[in-house]
């Protein structure tokens, strides 16, 4: 092909793309930005799609049943990701949350359609309903998946895991707002230590009897929880990432996103001596250990990991 040639082709390229660029503003609409237009896609199905232009908005709608879900894009360029109801009320949006994109979490309470709208920053004021307020945006190439996230089988006292004197329970909150519970039986006046280790930077352990009642609570780089035991009963111990520290350990899910991170635990049942509380708490803060364990705590446990 000569250069001529070429430059003409080219030209005509260019004027087609123009032209419908004028028929689209012409015409006032993107085919796909408003929830009535939204494309279907189902929970876990991967779609690749791009922002074509600067004012473009993508609409996605998908079904879900009650459940916590996340909402993610990988995206080559600045995207914004904005979730809907059937209203078109915002229900939450996000900027670059995601490890390559936006990533929206929510926990969905009835089943529905509901709808995503993906975008380039900073064109985040579009109306879901018309269409209308778009600004100028990044734009780029994408993908978009909805899963759903597994409910936490562990999370309330119904579904606590025992936790034996001596014996080293490893564990980890893996997700935002993931709770494990774990139980023990305790005497009238027996006296309990509970050791453990982790890497969160910020974290919470809460103690709980039978019925839910929250019997004391420690927040920190290094919580330490004291307690007497008056009765005896099955005791639970929640642990948690600060601020997920309000959950009810009687209904599943109640939790709100807080720190992730590995930690381990150790029960010891024993005596302390007099004047002793019945009962020690420690977490370690990253797995480095705290100088100032008192002595009878650290005899007892010595003593049944022997």
């Amino acid at each position: 092909m000569s250069f001529k040639r070429g430059n003409a082709v080219l030209r005509a390229a260019v004027a087609e793309f123009l032209e419908s660029r004028r028929l689209m503003s012409a015409a006032g609409t993107d085919p796909d930005d408003q929830i009535s237009e939204s494309i279907a896609i189902q929970i876990d199905q991967h779609v690749n799609d791009m922002i074509s232009e600067d004012i473009d908005v993508d609409m996605f709608k998908f079904d879900v049943t009650p459940g916590t879900y996340e909402i993610e894009t990988e995206a080559s360029f600045d995207n914004y990701l904005r979730l809907f109801d059937a209203g078109g009320s915002q229900l939450d949006s996000d900027d670059d949350g995601g490890p390559n994109g936006s990533l929206i979490r929510y926990t969905f309470t009835e089943a529905a359609t509901f709808y995503a709208g993906v975008s380039g920053y900073s064109n985040t004021s579009y109306s879901p309903i018309t269409g209308d307020g778009d600004s100028s945006g990044s734009s780029g190439s994408y993908s978009i998946v909805v899963v759903e996230v597994p409910p936490d089988s562990n999370d309330q006292i119904s579904e606590a895991t025992d936790l034996e004197p001596g014996v080293t329970r490893n564990g980890q909150i893996s997700e935002p707002e993931d709770v494990d519970m774990y139980s023990f039986e305790a005497d009238a006046g027996a006296e309990a230590i509970l050791y453990g280790g982790s890497d969160f930077y910020y974290h919470a352990l809460r103690l709980f009897d039978g019925d839910g009642q929250e019997l004391a609570q420690s927040i920190g780089y290094e919580p330490e929880i004291r307690h007497i035991f008056e009765t005896a009963a099955t005791y639970y111990i929640g642990v948690s990432g600060s601020p997920n520290i309000a959950y009810d350990p009687t209904s599943a899910g109640s939790g709100v996103e807080g720190s992730t991170g590995e930690y381990r635990l150790e029960l010891c049942l024993g005596h302390l001596g007099a004047g002793e509380d019945a009962l020690f708490l420690h977490i370690l803060w990253r797995g480095h250990h705290s100088n100032h364990i008192h002595a009878p705590v650290a005899a007892c446990l010595e003593q049944q990991r022997n």
